[in-house]
């Protein structure tokens, strides 16, 4: 029997994380974003907070738009400065139908104000962020990933999640590895994050330009938490990552694809 903790002691051994934030537009829920979240907090036996923003300081975009001339069409007799709180209303019972049909322990958070700031302030608190590549709440031409996600995977102050756009379970693991410390490290945390995936076949893809070799360190690959099996492409090759999970795992300053 272990012997129990003394007083104003703690120990890290049977730490687990406790609270995934899921980022969403509040007018604009992305089920197949929250498909994934409710997967990994299963996975980790995590606590979902789902953080609905309404953007009160941007140009609608044009998802928004066409939401709200649905609920003029809808609600003839409602003021159009309501239609976000329809939509926002719609969209958390939406959140906590899916997550109660998933089994995923949830909560609601709505914000207004500005995305970026709000998202960045909460990560503090939060043990992952999930959301989609393409949320946005501009009016700007769409790219992936979108401005709002990439300055949130810069600024966040907790590791950051991409879901992918559709996703029916994980049964494979791709890294991209550059040689750089950052994507060691990117690689590393992930392992860290999710354990319940160490048992799963893991590929590391390095890209090289024709002629170049890899370095040295590749051979310390395998010896990492995870099985790995190494495949050198050249830039004129392409690779079919078929049935793997995109993953993006970001930390403060330290950005790269997984």
């Amino acid at each position: 029997m272990e012997p129990s903790p003394q007083p104003g002691s703690f120990s890290l051994k049977h730490q687990r994380y406790e609270k995934i934030l899921f980022v969403s537009a509040a007018t604009n829920l992305n089920t197949h974003a929250l498909d994934f979240a409710c997967y990994l907090s299963n996975l980790t036996h995590s606590r979902l907070t789902g953080l609905f923003i309404a953007d009160t300081e941007s140009v609608p975009d044009g998802k928004t738009a066409a939401l709200h001339a649905a609920v003029a069409a809808e609600y003839s007799d409602t003021a159009p400065a309501a239609y976000d709180a329809i939509y926002t209303e719609k969209n958390g019972i939406a959140f906590k139908e899916a997550c109660t049909s998933r089994e995923a322990n949830c909560e609601l958070i709505t914000r207004q104000g500005a995305p970026e700031e709000e998202v960045v302030h909460l990560s503090r608190f939060a043990d992952m962020i999930i959301t989609d590549a393409d949320i946005s709440f501009t009016n700007e031409p769409t790219v992936l990933p979108s401005k709002f996600m990439r300055d949130i995977m810069e600024q966040a102050e907790c590791p950051v999640i991409t879901a992918p756009f559709h996703f029916e379970g994980v049964n494979e693991l791709v890294f991209c590895y550059d040689g750089t410390p950052s994507s060691m490290y990117a690689i590393r945390q992930f392992t860290y994050l999710l354990p319940e995936l160490k048992d799963m076949d893991a590929t590391v893809v390095m890209v090289l330009s024709p002629g170049e070799r890899p370095g040295a360190d590749t051979a310390y690959l395998d010896a990492g938490c995870i099985p790995t099996i190494l495949i050198i492409i050249s830039t004129h090759c392409r690779m079919s990552a078929r049935g793997a999970a995109c993953w993006t795992t970001c930390c403060r300053n330290r950005a790269r694809l997984l």
